[in-house]
C-alpha cells in the first residue's frame, strides 16, 4: 500500500510527464551498485539515461509555506516559527519547544489527510524539471 507522501509523489511526476517509479532505498542501492561496476569494471559499458531524483518536499513543493499556513489556520492563538526563522530539517522539532501540546499539534498538520496533495509549486521548479527532463544525455 502506498503511503500519502508517495501518492503525491507520484502525482507530481505524473504532472512533469517524469519516471513514475517509486524505488525504496534497497532497490537505489542495489542500482547504484550495479551503475558502479558497470562503469568501474567496463569502459565499454552501454551508454544509458541518467535518472535524477528530485525531492518534493522544498524542492519542487513548497511543504515549509503549507505547513505554516495550515498550522496558524488551525491553531490562530499557538506560537509559531516564522517561515524566515525556520531552521533544521524537522519542523517538529522547533515546535516542540514552545512544548509538548504545541509539538503534537504541529505533527498532526503534516499527517492530516490531503496535507501533501495540497502543496503548492515552487515558483520556477516545475519548469526547471520539465527542462531536466528534456536534457540530452
Amino acid at each position: 500500500m502506498q503511503s500519502i507522501h508517495q501518492r503525491a509523489c507520484r502525482n507530481v511526476a505524473k504532472h512533469l510527464n517524469l519516471c513514475t517509479d517509486i524505488l525504496n532505498p534497497r532497490q537505489l542501492g542495489e542500482t547504484v551498485v550495479k551503475r558502479r561496476k558497470s562503469t568501474f569494471f567496463s569502459t565499454m559499458a552501454p551508454r544509458r539515461n541518467l535518472r535524477v531524483l528530485l525531492d518534493m518536499d522544498g524542492v519542487l513543493a513548497d511543504f515549509e509555506g503549507q505547513f505554516l499556513k495550515n498550522f496558524r489556520e488551525k491553531y490562530p492563538s499557538d506560537p509559531f516559527v516564522p517561515l524566515e526563522e525556520r531552521s533544521g530539517f524537522y519542523v517538529t522539532k522547533q515546535y516542540y519547544a514552545f512544548g509538548q501540546d504545541v509539538g503534537t499539534k504541529a505533527f498532526g498538520i503534516y499527517e492530516e489527510k490531503g496535507f501533501f496533495l495540497s502543496l503548492q509549486p515552487i515558483e520556477g521548479a516545475i519548469e526547471a524539471a520539465r527542462e531536466m527532463a528534456e536534457m540530452e544525455g
